[in-house]
């Protein structure tokens, strides 16, 4: 597999902030939640949109990204996506903050157990 050209990590930079901003906007908005698999379709769409990302490598990122912005471990995002929890990957990124807080809380708590 080729490295992406730095063009091609910009374009993947953008589609994540359109998957944070998306989120977020939900979040913002109180209206009545996505489903998991409209906000999964979502962002399967916009991995399309260019070549160096999958969807779940988006998602990553933008877990990545939302932890960071809230002060979390830097691990937050690779939890989210790596560890089995009752909560899908794709619906973490809808949660409230502190539903968010507590769901990382609970992997991590998980983890520590292993």
């Amino acid at each position: 597999m080729t490295k992406p050209s730095k063009l091609q990590e910009q374009a993947a930079a953008r589609l994540v902030l359109a998957v944070t901003s998306a989120a977020e906007a939900h979040r913002l908005d109180g209206g009545p939640k996505p489903s998991t698999a409209d906000f999964r379709e979502a962002v399967q769409k916009l991995a399309r949109l260019s070549t160096p990302c999958s969807a779940d490598e988006l998602l990553a990122r933008a877990l990545d990204e939302r932890g960071k912005a809230m002060k979390m471990s830097m691990s937050a995002g690779e939890l989210v996506m790596l560890v089995e929890s009752p909560v899908e990957t794709y619906a973490a990124m809808l949660l409230g903050d502190e539903e968010f807080r507590a769901h990382v809380a609970a992997l991590e708590a998980t983890l520590g157990e292993v």
